[in-house]
């Protein structure tokens, strides 16, 4: 199949926010005779995507709380979420860790009441263990409550002071993140030099897992094949600049070839910053 050759330079632009907002609720989880308190605090809201904090929750003699971050991409009436970082661990009773988690929920109008709400599945850090894997039902906060049992004062109070948090990688921040579609879940990534080679040295990671290490740019490609996860619609690429080179800032060019389309992307870092793209799996329907 013919392969199209696409020069990419996509900056988030802003659209009706039809997520954005407090969603609270529960879900559950099979073998699990107990619930756990669950909330989406949806922040940032832009080209298709959305961002924010996740905290689960007791409040009973085995009570925890658990803060993430979390990305999602917006098919329709559709949100596929990811968890990324824990922010906060508070289980003094049990010391469990908590599952990085997976869902897609849907949304829909039932009553008159709008409902996030689809299954999830996930894993410990560094996917040591699988977790069991359940349902999330969540309704949009509003002004008179849900008809759910209300969030504490503490938790409440946290979400509606506390603003999302730059996310960072290895002491430096993250860009504004390239969002690039794949159509394939094996995509070769390469990188190069982009006009004069001037000694840069860069790490790539993918999903925070380095797969590209202290390479010096050359014009000759470093090249990798890379498995995109299987459980998320979003898989993270961070580029991280160990030095500056000859002339600042860090520069590449980046090649991403999912077996139907290549695409090229300008890739800019420094010390301060590493440069963040999403490749977000989109195959042809």
């Amino acid at each position: 199949m013919k392969k199209f050759i696409l020069i990419l330079f996509l900056f988030p632009f802003s659209v009706l926010a039809q997520y954005k907002g407090i969603w609270n609720g529960f879900l559950t989880a099979e073998n699990r005779t107990y619930r756990s308190y669950y909330i989406l605090d949806v922040k940032e809201e832009f080209d298709g995507l959305i961002k924010g904090d996740a905290y689960i929750y007791r409040t009973n003699y085995l009570s925890f709380l658990g803060k993430m971050n979390f990305i999602g991409t917006i098919d329709g009436n559709k949100l596929h979420i990811s968890e990324l970082k824990l922010l906060i661990n508070q289980r003094p009773i049990t010391k469990e860790d908590f599952c990085y988690k997976n869902m897609v929920l849907e949304l829909i109008t039932k009553d008159s009441i709008i409902h996030l709400t689809g299954p999830w599945e996930g894993a410990l850090a560094n996917n040591a263990y699988r977790c069991d894997p359940g349902d999330v039902f969540l309704r949009r906060l509003n002004k008179e409550g849900n008809g759910l049992d209300p969030i504490p004062d503490d938790i409440l109070a946290q979400i509606k002071k506390t603003e999302l948090k730059p996310d960072s990688f290895l002491n430096t921040a993250l860009t504004i993140p390239k969002v690039i579609d794949v159509q394939g879940k094996n995509v070769k990534i390469q990188i190069s030099d982009y006009e004069k080679i001037d000694g840069d040295i860069v790490s790539v990671y993918l999903n925070r897992e380095k797969v590209i290490d202290k390479a010096e740019i050359k014009k000759r490609p470093i090249e990798r094949t890379v498995r995109l996860s299987q459980l998320v619609q979003i898989n993270e690429l961070v580029v991280y600049a160990h030095n500056l080179g000859e002339i600042s800032p860090n520069t590449c060019m980046m090649t991403v070839d999912d077996g139907i389309t290549i695409q090229k992307v300008f890739i800019e870092s420094s010390l301060q910053k590493s440069a963040l793209l999403y490749l977000r799996y989109k195959p042809v329907k």
